[in-house]
C-alpha cells in the first residue's frame, strides 16, 4: 500500500510553494463566486511563514498535495482546506482537519471549515465522515446566478411610502454594522461569518474595503425612513462580467414591505448600467424565505458548498 501522504506545518515549506498553493486556492473561491483581493496569496504565505496564521501542508513524495489554514479569532477560528490530489481526497481531507484540530489554539472553541478541490458528492462524503466525530456539523450553503439583460432590464422598484434609496455613503459604518447584526439576529444566517460585534465590523470592513473583491459604491445602496436606516445593500466585483451581492440586510421592525425586493431590482438595474451580465450571491439552505425571495426576482441555483463546523465538547 502507498504511504500516506506526510502532514507539516506550512511554516516550514518555502514561500513561493506557499504562494502557489494559496494562489490555486483563490482561483477556486473566485471560480464559484466567493473572490479574494489579488494580493490575498502572497500575504497569506506571509502570515503561513511567520505563524500568524495556523497551517498544515500535506506532502505525497515530496510534492504538496493539500493546505489547510485556520484564522484565529479569540475563541474561534476560520478555516479552509484546499487539496491538489486526484486520489484519496476525501480520507485526506478528513485526515487533515482532524489533524489541524488536534493541534490549534487550546482556546479555540469553534471553527468553521470550507474547502476547494473536492467535488460536491466528495465534500457530502466529507460531512458524513466528519459528523461521525463529537462537535461536528455540516452547513449546506446555495450559489445563485440571476443572468443580467439590458435587453430586458428590471423595472424601476416602488417603495412604500416614507422610504427612500440613499447611496451606500450616506451611512456610517457604525449603521451599517448596526443594522446587520440587528437584521441576522436569531435568523439562520446568524453567525455564520461572525459571532461577535467585532468580527462583524471586520466582516463589513473587508467589503468595504475591497478585500472580497472590488467594492462596487454604484450598485451599492441603503433605504432609509426618515432619519433611520432601515435596510442596505453591498455589492462587490467577481470579474469583469459578475458582480456579488455580498451583504443584504433588513431591519426586522421593517420586513414584509418590499424593501429587500426592491434592493435587489435597483441592484440589478446598477449593475446593467455598468456592463454586468450577471449577479450572485450565496444562501444558507435553511433560510427558506431568503431562497423564495431570490427565486421570485430571478436567481436559479447554480452550485452547492458545505462549511464544515467544529465546536469544543464540553
Amino acid at each position: 500500500m502507498p504511504a500516506e501522504p506526510l502532514l507539516r506545518p506550512a511554516r516550514e515549506l518555502p514561500a513561493f510553494t506557499l504562494v502557489e498553493l494559496t494562489a490555486h486556492m483563490r482561483h477556486l473561491l473566485a471560480e464559484r463566486g466567493e473572490p479574494l483581493a489579488p494580493t490575498w496569496p502572497e500575504v497569506a504565505a506571509e502570515r503561513l511563514r511567520t505563524g500568524e496564521l495556523d497551517g498544515w501542508v500535506a506532502e505525497e513524495r515530496g510534492r504538496p498535495v493539500g493546505l489547510a489554514i485556520f484564522s484565529r479569532r479569540e475563541e474561534r477560528a476560520y478555516g479552509h482546506l484546499h487539496l491538489e490530489t486526484e486520489e484519496g481526497r476525501v480520507p485526506l481531507a478528513r485526515r487533515m482537519t482532524l489533524h489541524a484540530l488536534r493541534h490549534i489554539d487550546p482556546a479555540i472553541r469553534r471553527a468553521d471549515l470550507g474547502t476547494t478541490g473536492l467535488s460536491e458528492e466528495e465534500d457530502r462524503e466529507l460531512g458524513d465522515a466528519l459528523s461521525e466525530r463529537p462537535g461536528f456539523e455540516v452547513v449546506e450553503r446555495y450559489g445563485l446566478l440571476r443572468v443580467l439583460s439590458l435587453e430586458n432590464p428590471p423595472q424601476a422598484p416602488k417603495l412604500p411610502d416614507g422610504y427612500e434609496f440613499l447611496p451606500s455613503s450616506a451611512a456610517p459604518l457604525d449603521a451599517l454594522d448596526e443594522l446587520d447584526r440587528r437584521a441576522f439576529r436569531g435568523g439562520a444566517d446568524e453567525s455564520l461569518v461572525a459571532d461577535s460585534p467585532e468580527g462583524n465590523r471586520r466582516v463589513l470592513e473587508r467589503i468595504l474595503g475591497g478585500e472580497l473583491g472590488r467594492f462596487l459604491p454604484e450598485a451599492s445602496m441603503t433605504i432609509a425612513r426618515g432619519e433611520e436606516l432601515v435596510a442596505f445593500l453591498l455589492t462587490t466585483e467577481e470579474s469583469a462580467r459578475t458582480a456579488v451581492f455580498a451583504d443584504l440586510a433588513v431591519d426586522p421592525g421593517h420586513r414584509r414591505r418590499g424593501l429587500a425586493g426592491a434592493l435587489l431590482q435597483q441592484g440589478f438595474r446598477a449593475l446593467i448600467a455598468l456592463g454586468y451580465g450577471s449577479a450572485r450571491l450565496w444562501v444558507t439552505a435553511t433560510n427558506v424565505p431568503a431562497r423564495e425571495l431570490y427565486r421570485r426576482v430571478g436567481f436559479e441555483r447554480e452550485r452547492t458548498a458545505f462549511i464544515f463546523r467544529w465546536r469544543k465538547p464540553h
